[in-house]
This record gives structure tokens, sequence and C-alpha cells, in this order.
């Protein structure tokens, strides 16, 4: 009985090739650009770094406290209510509601009632004159004797 098939070392033959591949490829670039002396520290001064750096403006608003939040809002308390104890019998207050005594009904006297008097008809409107008769066409004539 075979334990590893045959495939299976083909397969892990062919993926160490390719790893070394990969690294000797990797090597021979990080060889063929190595080009003299590497800078052992800065060019400038951190005093010259300093000064060439922008002023810092004031922030625009205070971020002190938010790192604890991680996203998440701030949890308003909230307020714990006493907890009602169930062995304790709450008796129940029974109000007597009584009818409040009627005040007596205090009425006004009677007003006099004044009604104005009504007024005088107004005079009918003179009758409006007849109208003429229109006056009579003369008569047409006729005359062939010319």
């Amino acid at each position: 009985m075979h334990l590893i098939r045959r495939e299976s070392v083909r397969a892990a033959l062919i993926l160490a090739g390719a790893f070394l591949l990969a690294a000797g490829v990797g090597l021979a670039f990080s060889m063929g650009f190595d080009h003299g002396a590497k800078p052992t520290g800065d060019a400038f001064t951190p005093a010259e770094i300093a000064a060439a750096l922008p002023a810092l403006e004031p922030p625009t608003m205070a971020v002190d406290g938010l790192a604890r939040l991680h996203g998440r809002p701030p949890v308003t308390p909230v307020v714990h209510h006493r907890r009602r104890r169930h062995e304790t019998v709450r008796r129940h207050v029974v109000r007597v509601v009584r009818p409040a005594v009627a005040a007596p009904v205090v009425r006004a006297a009677p007003r006099a009632v004044v009604q104005p008097r009504p007024a005088a008809p107004a005079p009918a409107p003179a009758p409006a004159p007849a109208p003429q008769p229109a006056p009579a066409k003369a008569p047409v004539v006729f005359d062939d004797s010319a």
C-alpha cells in the first residue's frame, strides 16, 4: 500500500522548484540595483528640520477621551428605581366624594324692552310722464308725368 501518491510528490516538487526560482530572482534583483554606500544619517540637523516644518494650527475640536469610546456613542446613565417589595401589602386609600352644596341661584331683574317706533313710510315716487306719440310719416307719391 502506497502512503503517498505519485501526484502528491510531483506537486510538492513543483512547489519547491517555484519557491527556489522566486527566491533566486529576488536575490538577483536586490544585487543588481545596489549602487554604492547607503547614507548613515540625516543631511539636516534636528533644528533645521523643525524650522522647515509648518507651524501647527490650534485643534478644531477637543479629542481628549475619545479613544476610549472605540466607535461607540457614550452611554447615558440610567436612573435605577427602587425595587418593589412584593411581600408588602399596599393599602388603597378610599376617598369619599361628597356633592358640593348648591349655591342659590341669583336671577337678574327683568329689564324693560324698548321697541323703536316704525319709521314713516316713504312718499311714493311721482308717476313717469306718458310717452308722446311719434309724428305720422308723409305719404309717398309716385309721379310718372315727367
